[in-house]
C-alpha cells in the first residue's frame, strides 16, 4: 500500500490451528508467525477486523502486539457468544488490549446477517488495503467471500493482500 496511512481490513477463515495438540502447537506458532510477517511487511497504520474467527481474533492481537491501533467491530450485541470458548478467552484479551470498538447496531431482532454484511461493509469502506487471510484448507465459502468482495473492490483502487498462513 503507497498511501501516507495505511488502514487495513482484515478478513479470515475458520481455519485457523488451535494450539490444543502436540501438532496444533506446532501448526498454531507457523501461523501466527506466518500473519506477524505479513504485519510488518505491510505496515499497517491501523487495523479493522470482525473478530469472529480464531485468525481474526489473532491477527487483531498481534496487530496490538506489534503497536498498530486495531478497531474490533462487532455486527450486533451478543455476536460473539457463539465463539467457542478458547475463541472468547482470546477476545476478551484482544479487548483488552484494544482501545477501539465499534458496535453497529444496538439491537439484533432477527437481522443478524444485514448486520453482519452492514460491518463488513463498514470495515471495506474505511480502508484502503484488504487482506484476506486463510488456510490452504479453506472452504469453498469463503472463496466465494473473497471474491465478491475482491471483484467490486479491485475497481475501487483498494490494495488487496492474501495470506496462506499454513503453507508448510
Amino acid at each position: 500500500m503507497k498511501t501516507d496511512n495505511k488502514i487495513l481490513a482484515i478478513f479470515g477463515d475458520g481455519q485457523f490451528p488451535h494450539k490444543t495438540s502436540k501438532y496444533g502447537k506446532k501448526k498454531y506458532k507457523e501461523a501466527c508467525a506466518s500473519i506477524v510477517s505479513f504485519l510488518k511487511e505491510v505496515s499497517p497504520d491501523r487495523v479493522y477486523c470482525i473478530p469472529d474467527n480464531t485468525v481474526s481474533i489473532m491477527t487483531a492481537i498481534l496487530s496490538l502486539k506489534l503497536g498498530v491501533r486495531t478497531t474490533l467491530v462487532s455486527p450486533f450485541p451478543g455476536f460473539f457468544n457463539v465463539l467457542k470458548r478458547e475463541d472468547r478467552r482470546l477476545l476478551k484479551y484482544a479487548t483488552h488490549l484494544s482501545n477501539n470498538f465499534v458496535l453497529m447496531s444496538e439491537d439484533h431482532e432477527g437481522q443478524g446477517l444485514e448486520y453482519v454484511r452492514d460491518s463488513i461493509e463498514f470495515c471495506v469502506e474505511v480502508a484502503n488495503g484488504l487482506a484476506f487471510l486463510r488456510s490452504k484448507k479453506s472452504e469453498d465459502i469463503f472463496d466465494s467471500f473473497v471474491e465478491s468482495i475482491s471483484d467490486a473492490e479491485d475497481e475501487d483502487g483498494k490494495t488487496l493482500f492474501e495470506l496462506v498462513y499454513d503453507v508448510k
